[in-house]
């Protein structure tokens, strides 16, 4: 937030980790001083709202895998009794990008 520009913006999105804490207070406010300043935006991403777009991103993106410019990182689990603990360091953001179970 430090960084943050004049009339930036901050996107949230990928708050699954958070979903099972609804009884807990949202903490951590400081930040709001930063946006005033900036005058920047913070606004929620839902995959939804951009529906209309669907087809146009999906083009774009076969059109990137085909050239190979598209990289992914994976993490990796081996067998189906990881499945748990995979599930519970995904909920946790302890892995890095797409958690797996190779079974």
């Amino acid at each position: 937030m430090l960084n943050l520009n004049t009339f930036g913006r901050v996107v949230v999105v990928g708050t699954i980790a958070l979903a099972d804490q609804f009884d807990q207070p949202d903490i951590g406010v400081r930040h709001l001083r930063r946006t005033l300043i900036t005058r920047a935006r913070i606004e929620g991403f839902l995959l939804d709202d951009h529906a209309r777009e669907y087809e146009t991103a999906i083009a774009d993106l076969l059109s990137w895998y085909k050239q190979g410019l598209l990289q992914t990182r994976e993490d990796v689990a081996q067998g189906i009794e990881t499945v748990p603990h995979a599930f519970v360091r995904m909920l946790r953001g302890e892995n890095f990008g797409k958690q797996l179970v190779k079974l």
